[in-house]
């Protein structure tokens, strides 16, 4: 998605709306059942960064990553 687009996206949410990432896999894989719903899943913590050329693999363009602690994963990048 090109950024104007992720802003007008972001423009037409009301004013106080919190943003989050959601893998909805997750969520639904760790759904009770019960209807209550899960907040397994949700990402309110994220970031935004910018690789640059030097970053990425070359011929590669230059791109922005929404990112956020993945917690199937431990310290070492294995899976838990």
């Amino acid at each position: 998605m090109l950024k104007e687009k992720l802003i007008a996206e972001l423009q037409n949410l009301p004013e106080g709306t919190e943003v989050c990432l959601f893998d909805y896999r997750k969520n639904f894989f760790n759904d009770s059942g019960d209807g209550e719903g899960s907040s397994s899943g949700i990402y309110k913590q994220f970031e935004i960064s910018y690789l640059e050329k030097e970053d990425i693999v070359e011929g590669t363009k230059p791109f922005a990553v929404m990112s956020f602690d993945n917690d199937d994963y431990d310290e070492d990048e294995k899976k838990l």
